[in-house]
């Protein structure tokens, strides 16, 4: 009998995170736009929706980045290493992208803003309010 290879044990970690991200962006999270998750070397391990991979290390590179910002507030992750994992908002015209780091991987979730209607200068939700 032969011991498992490196190659079965990353199909194994891979495939759990992929039903892990599928289950976060089915059913009543289906609003959400797309999901990234990466390893702790920033290597993609998954995506859904309108998530690419092609800045997936970006993506790393931001929550250690920004987990510098705040050096009293400290949490331990898996790699050893010993820093915050603070939540980084970043937001255009359609969306916005939601990045934190959970146990050394970086998660991006991609949430499309609301349908507004801009009339003269007032949403339809200050509409609705003055009515």
């Amino acid at each position: 009998m032969s011991a498992p290879s490196a190659s079965n044990g990353r199909q194994s970690g891979r495939s759990q995170s992929e039903s892990l991200i599928h289950s976060m962006v089915s059913g009543d999270r289906a609003h959400v736009g797309g999901l990234l998750c990466n390893d702790p070397a920033g290597l993609c391990l998954a995506t859904r929706g309108n998530m690419g991979n092609e800045d997936s290390g970006t993506y790393t590179n931001l929550v250690r980045l920004a987990s510098q910002l705040q050096p009293d507030s400290k949490e331990s992750s898996s790699d050893g290493a010993i820093y915050a994992a603070p939540l980084i908002t970043i937001e255009t015209e359609s969306s916005a992208i939601l990045v934190k780091e959970y146990d050394g991987h970086a998660v991006a979730i991609r949430v499309p803003k609301a349908e507004a209607c801009v009339k003269d200068g007032a949403t339809s939700m200050d509409s609705e309010a003055s009515s």
